[in-house]
Formats: C-alpha cells, sequence, structure tokens
C-alpha cells in the first residue's frame, strides 16, 4: 500500500522538513471497514467466547433431561432390570468392567460430580473372597519336561534362524545337553526363553 506525502510550500523551506510526519491516504468507510472496527480481534473472541457457552449451556440442558439419579430404575443393554448406582459400589461393573475390560456393556445413567452413575445389574451375588492357593499347587520340579506332541526332529540348516543352546555335560555322549531354543534377532544377538 502506497501514502502519499501531503506537504506545503512552508514545509520544504522550513527545517523541520526532515521531521514531517507520512500521512497516510483518507480512504472510505465501506460496510467491510465498519464491520472490522466493530468485530475486531477482541470483539470475535468475544463473540466465539459466548457462542461456545451458550452451545455449552444447550448440551447441559440436553443431557440433564435423560440423566437418571442414585437409586432410579433402568435397564441394562440386554434389557435386564437395574438399578442407577455409583459404579464403584455396583459388583456387577467391578466383576465385569473392571476385569474383563467390558466397557462397551455399561450403561451409563449419568455422573454424582465427576463419579460416574452406571446401571447396576443387581441380580449378581457379590462373591466370597477366594481362598490362599499355594497350598494347592503342584510342587516346582527341577527338570524340563517334553512338551511337544507329534513333533518331527529338524534338520541341520531347516531353520536358519533358529539355534538350540547346548551346556557342556559329561552324562551325554557328545558332550552337550541341549535344553533351551532361540530365535536369532540380530548378528549378535539370540532371544531365549531362558531355560
Amino acid at each position: 500500500m502506497f501514502t502519499s506525502l501531503r506537504l506545503q510550500p512552508q514545509d520544504l523551506r522550513s527545517s523541520s522538513y526532515q521531521q514531517t510526519k507520512i500521512l497516510p491516504k483518507k480512504r472510505k468507510k465501506t460496510a467491510k471497514t465498519t464491520m472490522m472496527m466493530t468485530f475486531g480481534k477482541p470483539a470475535r473472541f468475544q463473540l466465539l467466547t459466548l457462542s461456545a457457552v451458550v452451545i455449552n449451556a444447550l448440551l447441559m440442558i440436553a443431557s440433564a433431561r435423560g440423566q437418571l439419579y442414585v437409586g432410579d430404575p433402568c435397564s441394562q443393554k440386554d434389557g435386564t432390570p437395574g438399578s442407577c448406582e455409583v459404579s464403584t459400589k455396583c459388583p456387577w461393573f467391578i466383576e465385569n468392567i473392571i476385569k474383563k475390560k467390558r466397557f462397551g456393556d455399561r450403561v451409563t445413567c449419568g455422573f454424582d460430580g465427576q463419579v460416574e452413575v452406571i446401571c447396576c445389574n443387581n441380580s449378581i451375588p457379590i462373591g466370597t473372597r477366594s481362598s490362599i492357593a499355594c497350598d494347592r499347587a503342584p510342587p516346582i520340579e527341577n527338570r524340563l519336561t517334553f512338551h511337544i506332541i507329534d513333533g518331527e526332529e529338524a534338520e541341520d540348516g531347516e531353520f536358519p534362524f533358529m539355534a538350540a543352546l547346548g551346556y557342556e555335560s559329561d552324562e551325554i555322549p557328545n558332550g552337550y545337553d541341549y535344553r533351551c531354543g532361540a530365535s536369532m534377532i540380530s548378528d549378535s544377538f539370540l532371544l531365549t526363553a531362558a531355560h
């Protein structure tokens, strides 16, 4: 945008010529410039903020109409009846959602503050605490068991990225007791099961 320098003849003669300001050309006021003056950056920000507040309020009103509260009757996705409970106090929620990670099965009634209120299926009984299973576990054996059933022995070089790990042994005729396998994951490393 070019600006014009407006000088009077007396300005050219005076020493104040060096300090004369360059004045911009006056533009006509149009609807566009009037709107920009009315809705400048601060005004646009206020308009956007006001719009966001109004939309948020409308969404809250719409969601509050369908909200159920603690103790209200509700139904699960499969149609079984239940009642709205705080999620942390619902045994069905703890059993099915937290332990089995089936988050899609829950029906949300609403929120009590920041805690979710869900449709709790009251027909599921609260179980008993599990007993210690250490005494029932079989004893640990210090030898490997052969778990491959109907397998075939591999030929040397048949699987070039697999390795058999052998330990020196005086009890074995060839001198090595092969106890573990490994997969080659780089030129220098094998990945084993650490047997």
